[in-house]
């Protein structure tokens, strides 16, 4: 099962969990139902739906001005599945049962984009517990983090903090957060550094670490 995060943006609020109350599709409140709850015990991950056509679900001519930017795509990817939920792109199909060519190019544009940022990471990490260290062999410049959980095992992470080693033999944060699932994505201001860390600050079990990843996008 899936449940609505609340809007037809194709972003969802965070800290967003896969997890509601057992029984019901969310705890009775707003949070609950766009939010989920990290101690609910039914699996009901979010989905964000939006029509890549801004606000128009079905196809009407003359409306290609419409679709959405490769940027804006990429912001709703970032708020959707960079937040633990699962992105619905609508598809127009025109008269003819087919996809416009202007609707099909943008989908393909999108997806080249999603692999230019994330499909050679500069490191990778797995492992459980909460400290991962990530040793990228040499300083890197990196300005965005990937989490992903084993979900075989459930969501465990409830809090974190990402930490790069700087050049005074300390950690510094570069970013911190709650949920991870599925995958959490951030971005932050560049920095150069030879390792990264996640330290998990709350967890309601052992953490596993389905991937740490860090990449330079520009």
């Amino acid at each position: 099962m899936i449940r609505w995060v609340g809007n037809e943006k194709g972003v969802a609020p965070y800290p967003c969990w896969s997890t509601v109350e057992t029984g019901t599709a969310a705890d009775g409140t707003e949070e609950g139902r766009f939010s989920g709850n990290p101690g609910g015990g039914l699996w009901m991950p979010g989905e964000c739906d939006v029509p890549v056509r801004n606000h128009e679900w079905f196809w009407n001519p003359g409306q290609e001005h419409l679709c959405y930017s490769v940027s804006e795509l990429m912001d709703m990817y970032y708020r959707s599945v960079g937040r633990n939920c699962n992105l619905l792109l609508n598809a127009n199909p025109g008269p003819n049962g087919l996809v416009p060519d202007a609707d099909f190019e943008r989908y393909r544009a999108f997806g080249r984009e999603i692999q230019r940022r994330f499909s050679s990471p500069l490191g990778t990490a797995q492992g459980e517990g909460d400290v991962i260290d990530l040793d990228l062999g040499a300083a890197k410049r990196i300005n965005h983090v990937s989490i992903m959980e084993d979900i075989g095992y459930g969501e465990r992470i409830l809090r974190y903090v990402v930490e790069a080693y700087s050049e005074d033999s300390t950690w510094r944060p570069v970013c911190y957060g709650e949920s991870v699932g599925h995958r959490r994505l951030q971005q932050f201001a560049t920095i150069e550094t030879a390792r990264i860390r996640l330290n998990v600050t709350g967890a309601k079990g052992r953490p596993m670490i389905r991937q740490l990843s860090v990449h330079h996008v520009v």
